[in-house]
C-alpha cells in the first residue's frame, strides 16, 4: 500500500525519529521509532521469511511503536495528536510522578485482592465450623428462610 504524500514528512516534522511503513508480510502499518542502540550488521540467514519486519527494523536501527490495520492509519494531524496525548514530556509530568501513580495504583488493587481474599476464608472458615458444630450434635444456626419441619 502507498502512504499519503508528505505522510512520513509531516510526522517528522513533530518527531524526526519516527516512521511510518507499510509491511507486506503482515499487511499492517508500523509505526516505527529510531533505536538509541547502534545499529549493527544483521545476517539475513538468521530471520525466516516471516521475520522480513524484524530484520528490515534491526538493520535500518528502528523498533516498533504501534500497528494499525490497513484501513484504520490515523491522519497525521490525529496521530500526532495522540502522541502528543501520551508524552509525558509533553504533559510536564516526571518519571515520579508517573511512578507514584502506579504504586497508588498497584497497592489498591493489592488491598483489594487482600480483601476478598480475606472474606473467602472467612466464609470457608464459618462453614467448616458449622459443619463441625453439626457433625458433634452441637446446635446451628439455620436461615430464617429454610422451611420448619
Amino acid at each position: 500500500m502507498q502512504l499519503a504524500f508528505g505522510y512520513n514528512r509531516r510526522l517528522q516534522r513533530y518527531d524526526p525519529e519516527l516512521r511510518v511503513r507499510w509491511s507486506p508480510s503482515t499487511e499492517r502499518w508500523l509505526l516505527e521509532r529510531r533505536a538509541r542502540y547502534k545499529r549493527t550488521w544483521i545476517d539475513p540467514d538468521t530471520y525466516p521469511d516471516k521475520e522480513h519486519d524484524t530484520y528490515r527494523q534491526l538493520a535500518d536501527g528502528y523498533f516498533t511503536l504501534g500497528i494499525y490495520q490497513p484501513r484504520d492509519l490515523p491522519t497525521v494531524g490525529q496521530l500526532i495528536d495522540y502522541l502528543k496525548s501520551q508524552d509525558m514530556w509533553t504533559l510536564g509530568e516526571t518519571a515520579g510522578a508517573v511512578a507514584d501513580e502506579l504504586d497508588a495504583d498497584y497497592f489498591t488493587r493489592r488491598e483489594a485482592r487482600r480483601a476478598a481474599r480475606t472474606r473467602e476464608v472467612g466464609d470457608i472458615g464459618g462453614e467448616v465450623y458449622e459443619n463441625h458444630a453439626w457433625s458433634e450434635g452441637r446446635r446451628v444456626a439455620v436461615p430464617a428462610s429454610l422451611p420448619s419441619p
